[in-house]
């Protein structure tokens, strides 16, 4: 592509990294719009989601190696589609909220947060599960292994009651 073309479409470099990045993101918002909260049954609001999700990312390769580079590098874009990823965790969150199926965090960016480091495991970390795997983590089988064992830790959670929590003093009881 020319710096003419280029320039004439997007104004300059940055406008084309700018209209690239809202796609991205408006790739996951519409994934998040077609896929979310339909039925009654867990079984049924999490199986759209899950499936939509390896859909995306694997008929859509170019598009985790592009958020890979993003959040990696650290820069100005990966900030950008991080903070829409937040709005959609948001998204996401308030209708389990409604519902009684998560609890309202005390600091719910940082849930958040933790939520799409957690999401985006499979797809920031790919190359790596890949060679774990020896195939690829957004397979059925292996995400469907993901899936499960997400759950299981964020419904049983890792810990016991017993367990010392940091920042908390020896006696404490919280």
């Amino acid at each position: 592509m020319s710096p003419g073309l280029i320039i004439h479409h997007f104004g300059s470099k940055e406008g084309l990294r700018t209209a690239v990045n809202d796609e991205v993101v408006a790739i996951i918002t519409g994934f998040i719009d077609d896929h979310m909260i339909e039925g009654d049954t867990a079984d049924e609001i999490f199986a759209a989601p899950e499936t939509g999700f390896r859909e995306v990312f694997t008929s859509r390769p170019e598009l985790g190696a592009y958020i890979r580079r993003l959040f990696f590098d650290g820069d100005e874009a990966g900030v950008y589609i991080l903070r829409q990823f937040m709005n959609v965790a948001r998204q996401v969150s308030e209708p389990f909220e409604e519902r009684g199926w998560m609890w309202v965090a005390p600091d719910q960016e940082m849930r958040d947060i933790q939520l799409i480091i957690i999401e985006m495991g499979p797809v920031l970390f790919y190359p790596l599960l890949a060679a774990h795997f020896e195939e690829p983590p957004l397979t059925e089988a292996v995400h469907r292994r993901w899936v499960a064992s997400e759950f299981d830790m964020l419904i049983n959670g890792l810990f016991t009651p017993d367990a010392p929590r940091p920042g908390a003093d020896e006696g404490d009881d919280e």
